[in-house]
Protein backbone atom coordinates (compact mmCIF):
# COMPACT_ATOMS: atom_id res chain seq x y z
CA UNK A 1 0.00 0.00 0.00
CA UNK A 2 1.12 3.20 -1.32
CA UNK A 3 1.89 6.37 0.92
CA UNK A 4 -1.14 9.02 1.17
CA UNK A 5 0.04 12.18 0.32
CA UNK A 6 -1.54 15.47 1.51
CA UNK A 7 -0.74 18.81 -0.51
CA UNK A 8 -1.39 22.30 1.01
CA UNK A 9 -1.71 24.62 -1.97
CA UNK A 10 -3.10 28.06 -2.30
CA UNK A 11 -3.23 30.12 -5.42
CA UNK A 12 -1.13 33.56 -4.44
CA UNK A 13 -1.98 37.08 -5.78
CA UNK A 14 0.12 36.47 -8.82
CA UNK A 15 -1.98 33.54 -9.95
CA UNK A 16 0.61 30.85 -9.64
CA UNK A 17 -0.19 27.85 -7.06
CA UNK A 18 1.95 28.16 -3.85
CA UNK A 19 2.25 24.31 -2.23
CA UNK A 20 3.47 23.65 1.14
CA UNK A 21 6.64 21.38 1.94
CA UNK A 22 6.62 19.33 4.90
CA UNK A 23 10.45 19.09 5.27
CA UNK A 24 11.10 22.92 4.85
CA UNK A 25 7.93 23.72 6.69
CA UNK A 26 7.52 26.70 3.70
CA UNK A 27 5.14 27.27 0.49
CA UNK A 28 6.87 27.41 -2.64
CA UNK A 29 5.99 28.11 -6.15
CA UNK A 30 4.72 25.03 -8.11
CA UNK A 31 5.49 27.04 -11.47
CA UNK A 32 1.74 26.48 -12.05
CA UNK A 33 -0.15 29.27 -13.49
CA UNK A 34 -3.78 29.65 -13.31
CA UNK A 35 -3.60 33.17 -14.30
CA UNK A 36 -4.94 33.16 -18.19
CA UNK A 37 -4.44 35.63 -20.97
CA UNK A 38 -6.88 38.89 -21.01
CA UNK A 39 -9.76 38.62 -22.36
CA UNK A 40 -11.22 41.26 -25.06
CA UNK A 41 -12.74 44.49 -24.09
CA UNK A 42 -16.84 44.73 -23.81
CA UNK A 43 -19.06 46.82 -25.27
CA UNK A 44 -19.62 50.12 -23.59
CA UNK A 45 -22.50 50.38 -21.22
CA UNK A 46 -25.23 52.36 -21.18
CA UNK A 47 -25.16 56.19 -18.98
CA UNK A 48 -26.77 55.37 -15.41
CA UNK A 49 -29.66 57.60 -13.95
CA UNK A 50 -28.98 59.19 -11.29
CA UNK A 51 -30.71 59.35 -7.71
CA UNK A 52 -32.64 62.65 -6.77
CA UNK A 53 -35.12 63.74 -4.54
CA UNK A 54 -38.29 65.20 -5.98
CA UNK A 55 -40.32 68.23 -5.02
CA UNK A 56 -42.59 65.78 -3.32
CA UNK A 57 -39.77 65.03 -1.01
CA UNK A 58 -39.25 60.61 -2.43
CA UNK A 59 -36.74 59.64 -4.14
CA UNK A 60 -36.57 59.73 -7.90
CA UNK A 61 -35.03 57.46 -10.33
CA UNK A 62 -34.50 59.36 -13.56
CA UNK A 63 -38.33 60.36 -13.68
CA UNK A 64 -39.57 57.28 -11.85
CA UNK A 65 -41.17 58.53 -8.35
CA UNK A 66 -39.89 55.30 -6.22
CA UNK A 67 -42.85 56.22 -3.70
CA UNK A 68 -39.91 56.36 -1.04
CA UNK A 69 -39.48 59.41 1.01
CA UNK A 70 -36.18 60.96 1.26
CA UNK A 71 -36.69 61.21 5.07
CA UNK A 72 -36.66 59.00 7.43
CA UNK A 73 -39.59 58.57 10.38
CA UNK A 74 -38.74 61.41 13.05
CA UNK A 75 -35.16 61.88 11.54
CA UNK A 76 -34.06 65.45 10.77
CA UNK A 77 -35.24 65.25 6.94
CA UNK A 78 -32.99 66.18 3.91
CA UNK A 79 -31.17 69.48 4.20
CA UNK A 80 -33.81 71.23 1.42
CA UNK A 81 -33.99 75.28 3.15
CA UNK A 82 -38.10 76.22 3.04
CA UNK A 83 -39.62 78.24 1.01
CA UNK A 84 -41.94 80.78 2.48
CA UNK A 85 -43.85 81.44 -1.05
CA UNK A 86 -44.22 77.75 -1.77
CA UNK A 87 -47.67 77.16 -1.85
CA UNK A 88 -47.43 73.13 -2.83
CA UNK A 89 -48.34 71.38 0.46
CA UNK A 90 -47.13 68.38 -0.80
CA UNK A 91 -43.65 69.87 -1.55
CA UNK A 92 -40.75 69.23 0.56
CA UNK A 93 -39.87 72.77 1.20
CA UNK A 94 -43.55 74.20 2.06
CA UNK A 95 -43.75 75.00 5.20
CA UNK A 96 -47.24 74.33 7.74
CA UNK A 97 -48.99 76.32 9.83
CA UNK A 98 -47.39 79.60 8.58
CA UNK A 99 -48.71 82.60 10.51
CA UNK A 100 -50.36 85.25 8.02
CA UNK A 101 -48.77 89.07 8.33
CA UNK A 102 -50.35 92.13 7.89
CA UNK A 103 -49.30 94.02 4.75
CA UNK A 104 -51.87 96.62 5.63
CA UNK A 105 -52.57 99.19 8.52
CA UNK A 106 -56.23 98.46 8.40
CA UNK A 107 -54.85 94.50 9.31
CA UNK A 108 -53.28 96.19 12.84
CA UNK A 109 -54.75 96.75 15.84
CA UNK A 110 -54.22 99.55 17.85
CA UNK A 111 -53.21 100.10 21.91
CA UNK A 112 -52.49 102.49 24.26
CA UNK A 113 -48.64 102.45 23.37
CA UNK A 114 -48.95 101.23 19.44
CA UNK A 115 -51.13 103.87 17.30
CA UNK A 116 -50.88 105.42 13.90
CA UNK A 117 -50.44 108.99 14.16
CA UNK A 118 -52.61 110.90 11.57
CA UNK A 119 -51.46 114.39 9.06
CA UNK A 120 -53.20 116.71 11.30
CA UNK A 121 -51.40 115.41 14.65
CA UNK A 122 -47.49 114.93 12.46
CA UNK A 123 -48.19 119.01 11.32
CA UNK A 124 -48.56 120.20 14.76
CA UNK A 125 -45.81 117.55 16.33
CA UNK A 126 -43.73 119.48 13.29
CA UNK A 127 -44.55 123.38 13.89
CA UNK A 128 -43.55 122.58 17.64
CA UNK A 129 -41.12 124.73 18.52
CA UNK A 130 -37.41 123.50 19.01
CA UNK A 131 -35.92 123.15 22.20
CA UNK A 132 -34.22 126.38 23.18
CA UNK A 133 -30.80 127.04 23.46
CA UNK A 134 -29.48 129.84 25.50
CA UNK A 135 -27.22 132.49 22.95
CA UNK A 136 -28.46 130.04 19.98
CA UNK A 137 -31.94 130.52 19.13
CA UNK A 138 -32.88 132.54 22.17
CA UNK A 139 -31.09 135.42 23.06
CA UNK A 140 -29.47 136.70 26.33
CA UNK A 141 -29.59 139.73 28.84
CA UNK A 142 -26.24 141.53 29.29
CA UNK A 143 -24.75 138.03 28.68
CA UNK A 144 -27.39 135.68 31.01
CA UNK A 145 -29.50 133.31 30.23
CA UNK A 146 -33.20 133.87 29.95
CA UNK A 147 -34.14 130.23 30.35
CA UNK A 148 -35.06 128.50 33.57
CA UNK A 149 -37.19 129.13 36.37
CA UNK A 150 -37.10 132.66 39.03
CA UNK A 151 -36.49 136.28 38.11
CA UNK A 152 -33.85 138.06 36.17
CA UNK A 153 -33.06 141.47 38.15
CA UNK A 154 -32.50 144.28 35.80
CA UNK A 155 -31.25 147.81 36.48
CA UNK A 156 -32.39 150.57 34.76
CA UNK A 157 -30.37 152.82 33.03
CA UNK A 158 -28.01 155.46 34.46
CA UNK A 159 -28.20 159.36 33.40
CA UNK A 160 -25.84 161.57 35.18
CA UNK A 161 -26.64 165.07 35.69
CA UNK A 162 -24.01 167.38 35.12
CA UNK A 163 -23.50 171.34 36.07
CA UNK A 164 -22.75 172.14 32.40
CA UNK A 165 -22.93 171.20 28.92
CA UNK A 166 -20.69 168.49 28.13
CA UNK A 167 -17.38 169.14 26.08
CA UNK A 168 -14.96 167.30 24.21
CA UNK A 169 -13.27 166.28 27.14
CA UNK A 170 -16.31 165.76 28.78
CA UNK A 171 -15.24 161.71 29.15
CA UNK A 172 -16.03 160.48 32.77
CA UNK A 173 -18.22 160.79 35.21
CA UNK A 174 -18.48 159.65 39.12
CA UNK A 175 -20.96 156.88 40.18
CA UNK A 176 -21.20 156.33 44.03
CA UNK A 177 -17.80 157.98 44.62
CA UNK A 178 -16.41 156.02 42.00
CA UNK A 179 -14.95 157.23 38.18
CA UNK A 180 -17.31 156.02 35.12
CA UNK A 181 -15.95 156.31 31.85
CA UNK A 182 -18.74 157.75 29.52
CA UNK A 183 -19.89 154.71 26.82
CA UNK A 184 -20.81 156.25 22.91
CA UNK A 185 -24.70 156.43 22.52
CA UNK A 186 -24.98 157.40 26.60
CA UNK A 187 -26.93 160.19 27.42
CA UNK A 188 -26.60 163.68 30.60
CA UNK A 189 -28.49 166.04 31.20
CA UNK A 190 -28.14 169.78 32.31
CA UNK A 191 -30.58 171.58 34.50
CA UNK A 192 -32.11 174.28 32.35
CA UNK A 193 -35.25 175.83 33.90
CA UNK A 194 -35.78 177.77 30.27
CA UNK A 195 -36.74 174.32 28.90
CA UNK A 196 -40.29 172.79 29.51
CA UNK A 197 -38.25 169.53 30.54
CA UNK A 198 -36.57 171.57 33.15
CA UNK A 199 -33.27 169.66 31.44
CA UNK A 200 -30.95 170.22 28.41
CA UNK A 201 -30.51 166.71 26.86
CA UNK A 202 -27.30 165.79 25.63
CA UNK A 203 -25.89 162.48 23.91
CA UNK A 204 -22.26 161.16 23.69
CA UNK A 205 -21.73 159.99 19.40
CA UNK A 206 -18.06 159.68 19.38
CA UNK A 207 -15.24 158.96 21.63
CA UNK A 208 -11.18 159.23 19.73
CA UNK A 209 -8.48 158.36 21.31
CA UNK A 210 -4.96 160.18 20.23
CA UNK A 211 -1.61 160.05 21.55
CA UNK A 212 -2.97 158.79 24.90
CA UNK A 213 -5.90 161.85 25.05
CA UNK A 214 -9.89 161.28 24.34
CA UNK A 215 -11.99 163.35 22.90
CA UNK A 216 -15.80 163.18 23.39
CA UNK A 217 -18.04 164.49 20.65
CA UNK A 218 -21.22 165.25 21.79
CA UNK A 219 -25.28 166.35 20.55
CA UNK A 220 -27.84 168.19 21.70
CA UNK A 221 -30.76 166.47 22.29
CA UNK A 222 -33.94 168.71 21.81
CA UNK A 223 -37.01 166.96 23.20
CA UNK A 224 -40.10 168.47 22.55
CA UNK A 225 -42.54 165.80 22.60
CA UNK A 226 -45.10 167.13 25.46
CA UNK A 227 -44.76 166.72 28.61
CA UNK A 228 -42.01 164.21 30.28
CA UNK A 229 -41.27 165.55 33.36
CA UNK A 230 -43.33 162.14 34.52
CA UNK A 231 -40.69 160.27 32.85
CA UNK A 232 -37.43 162.21 34.02
CA UNK A 233 -38.95 161.86 37.50
CA UNK A 234 -38.25 158.63 37.29
CA UNK A 235 -34.51 158.60 35.89
CA UNK A 236 -31.95 157.79 38.73
CA UNK A 237 -29.88 160.77 37.95
CA UNK A 238 -27.51 162.88 40.54
CA UNK A 239 -26.16 165.92 40.31
CA UNK A 240 -22.17 165.74 39.50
Amino acid sequence: MKNLEIFLDYIGDDGYVYRYNYDSKKYYNTGISLKGNPGNPGRPGHDGKTPHIGTNGNWFIGNIDTGVRASGSGGGGSQVQSDWNQSNSTAIDYIKNKPTIPTTLSQLSEDTTHRTVSDAEKTTWGNKQDTLVSGTNIKTINNQSILGAGNINIQGSYTPTLQSAPTSSTTTYTKDGQTVDFEIGQFVRVSNQNNPTGYDMYQLYDLTTENNATTAVWRSMDIVIGDINSVLDNINGEVI
